[in-house]
Protein backbone atom coordinates (compact mmCIF):
# COMPACT_ATOMS: atom_id res chain seq x y z
CA UNK A 1 0.00 0.00 0.00
CA UNK A 2 1.28 3.63 -1.01
CA UNK A 3 1.55 5.71 2.50
CA UNK A 4 0.24 9.30 1.77
CA UNK A 5 0.95 12.59 3.55
CA UNK A 6 0.25 16.28 2.55
CA UNK A 7 2.44 18.41 1.20
CA UNK A 8 5.24 20.33 3.53
CA UNK A 9 8.50 22.38 3.71
CA UNK A 10 11.99 22.60 5.07
CA UNK A 11 11.52 26.71 5.69
CA UNK A 12 15.04 28.78 5.72
CA UNK A 13 14.09 29.66 9.15
CA UNK A 14 14.32 26.16 10.09
CA UNK A 15 10.79 25.29 10.33
CA UNK A 16 9.00 21.85 9.33
CA UNK A 17 5.43 23.58 8.12
CA UNK A 18 2.45 21.89 6.13
CA UNK A 19 1.73 24.08 2.83
CA UNK A 20 -0.80 25.30 4.22
CA UNK A 21 0.84 26.46 7.76
CA UNK A 22 3.38 27.94 5.19
CA UNK A 23 1.16 29.59 2.58
CA UNK A 24 -1.95 29.02 3.32
CA UNK A 25 -3.13 26.95 0.57
CA UNK A 26 -5.12 23.76 1.09
CA UNK A 27 -4.32 20.57 2.18
CA UNK A 28 -4.19 17.65 -0.04
CA UNK A 29 -3.35 14.03 0.35
CA UNK A 30 -0.65 12.68 -2.04
CA UNK A 31 1.45 10.23 -2.24
CA UNK A 32 5.18 9.90 -0.23
CA UNK A 33 7.75 9.80 -2.86
CA UNK A 34 10.96 7.86 -2.98
CA UNK A 35 13.13 10.42 -1.43
CA UNK A 36 10.41 11.47 1.02
CA UNK A 37 9.70 11.05 4.71
CA UNK A 38 6.93 11.35 7.01
CA UNK A 39 6.86 13.92 9.35
CA UNK A 40 4.67 16.31 11.68
CA UNK A 41 3.97 20.30 10.59
CA UNK A 42 5.19 22.39 13.70
CA UNK A 43 2.27 24.37 13.62
CA UNK A 44 -0.49 21.82 13.73
CA UNK A 45 0.64 19.03 13.68
CA UNK A 46 -0.45 17.17 10.69
CA UNK A 47 1.40 14.15 8.86
CA UNK A 48 2.99 15.97 5.55
CA UNK A 49 6.06 14.41 3.53
CA UNK A 50 8.84 16.35 3.23
CA UNK A 51 12.91 15.51 1.94
CA UNK A 52 13.97 12.14 3.67
CA UNK A 53 17.13 13.43 5.84
CA UNK A 54 14.55 16.14 6.85
CA UNK A 55 11.86 13.91 8.00
CA UNK A 56 14.23 11.40 9.69
CA UNK A 57 15.97 14.46 11.57
CA UNK A 58 13.10 16.10 12.75
CA UNK A 59 11.01 12.91 13.74
CA UNK A 60 14.90 12.30 16.29
CA UNK A 61 13.88 15.94 17.27
CA UNK A 62 10.35 14.65 17.85
CA UNK A 63 11.82 11.73 19.95
CA UNK A 64 14.21 13.82 21.89
CA UNK A 65 12.09 16.38 22.91
CA UNK A 66 9.25 13.77 24.01
CA UNK A 67 12.78 12.48 26.62
CA UNK A 68 12.67 15.95 28.15
CA UNK A 69 16.00 17.11 26.08
CA UNK A 70 15.13 20.67 24.13
CA UNK A 71 16.52 19.75 20.62
CA UNK A 72 16.25 21.53 17.66
CA UNK A 73 16.35 21.90 13.99
CA UNK A 74 18.79 23.95 12.72
CA UNK A 75 19.52 25.25 9.04
CA UNK A 76 23.62 24.52 8.60
CA UNK A 77 24.08 26.14 5.09
CA UNK A 78 22.06 25.61 1.34
CA UNK A 79 19.23 24.40 3.52
CA UNK A 80 20.72 21.48 5.00
CA UNK A 81 19.38 20.46 8.48
CA UNK A 82 20.35 18.81 11.59
CA UNK A 83 19.36 18.73 15.18
CA UNK A 84 20.85 20.56 17.88
CA UNK A 85 21.29 20.21 21.63
CA UNK A 86 22.69 23.18 23.50
CA UNK A 87 24.56 22.32 26.87
CA UNK A 88 27.22 22.71 29.61
CA UNK A 89 29.55 20.41 30.03
CA UNK A 90 30.03 18.74 33.61
CA UNK A 91 33.62 20.39 33.10
CA UNK A 92 31.60 24.09 32.84
CA UNK A 93 32.02 24.83 29.47
CA UNK A 94 29.11 25.31 26.80
CA UNK A 95 28.84 22.95 24.07
CA UNK A 96 26.67 21.41 21.48
CA UNK A 97 25.28 18.43 20.06
CA UNK A 98 25.14 18.33 16.53
CA UNK A 99 23.52 15.38 14.86
CA UNK A 100 22.42 14.84 11.01
CA UNK A 101 21.49 11.44 9.73
CA UNK A 102 23.98 9.60 8.07
CA UNK A 103 22.03 8.41 4.96
CA UNK A 104 22.88 12.49 3.58
CA UNK A 105 26.31 12.16 4.42
CA UNK A 106 27.42 8.39 3.70
CA UNK A 107 24.36 6.59 1.98
CA UNK A 108 23.73 4.61 4.96
CA UNK A 109 21.14 4.03 7.75
CA UNK A 110 21.89 6.25 10.85
CA UNK A 111 22.44 9.44 12.52
CA UNK A 112 26.10 10.77 13.58
CA UNK A 113 26.40 12.68 16.79
CA UNK A 114 29.18 15.12 17.28
CA UNK A 115 29.78 17.27 20.05
CA UNK A 116 30.83 21.03 19.41
CA UNK A 117 31.86 23.66 21.03
CA UNK A 118 30.37 27.04 20.53
CA UNK A 119 32.84 27.92 17.86
CA UNK A 120 32.20 25.08 15.93
CA UNK A 121 35.00 22.98 16.41
CA UNK A 122 34.21 19.26 17.03
CA UNK A 123 35.52 17.57 20.38
CA UNK A 124 33.65 14.45 19.90
CA UNK A 125 31.63 12.11 17.29
CA UNK A 126 30.17 8.69 17.51
CA UNK A 127 31.25 6.33 15.65
CA UNK A 128 28.71 4.28 13.10
CA UNK A 129 26.76 1.78 15.69
CA UNK A 130 24.07 4.67 16.41
CA UNK A 131 21.29 3.71 14.21
CA UNK A 132 17.92 4.48 15.67
CA UNK A 133 17.19 7.77 17.45
CA UNK A 134 16.86 5.34 20.70
CA UNK A 135 20.43 4.69 20.40
CA UNK A 136 20.76 9.08 20.14
CA UNK A 137 19.62 9.19 23.01
CA UNK A 138 21.20 6.58 24.89
CA UNK A 139 24.71 8.49 23.50
CA UNK A 140 23.62 11.76 24.69
CA UNK A 141 22.20 9.45 28.00
CA UNK A 142 25.85 8.92 28.60
CA UNK A 143 27.87 12.14 28.16
CA UNK A 144 28.87 13.87 30.89
CA UNK A 145 25.99 16.98 30.71
CA UNK A 146 25.43 19.10 33.80
CA UNK A 147 22.71 20.74 32.08
CA UNK A 148 20.71 21.01 29.12
CA UNK A 149 20.28 25.19 27.52
CA UNK A 150 17.42 25.94 26.33
CA UNK A 151 17.83 26.16 21.74
CA UNK A 152 17.35 30.44 22.25
CA UNK A 153 20.44 30.77 24.29
CA UNK A 154 22.42 33.08 22.74
CA UNK A 155 25.94 32.13 23.38
CA UNK A 156 25.39 29.76 20.72
CA UNK A 157 24.59 32.38 17.41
Amino acid sequence: MTKKAYSGVWTPRAEVLCSKCHGGEQLTLREVGKNEGITRCDECGVEIAVGKTVALEHNLMLFLQDKGIPAHMVQTGGMVSAVWIHFQHANGELYYFAIVDRYFWEGEEGFLVSVNTVDGEMIDCTDNSIKTPNDVYNWISKYPVARFLPAEDERFE
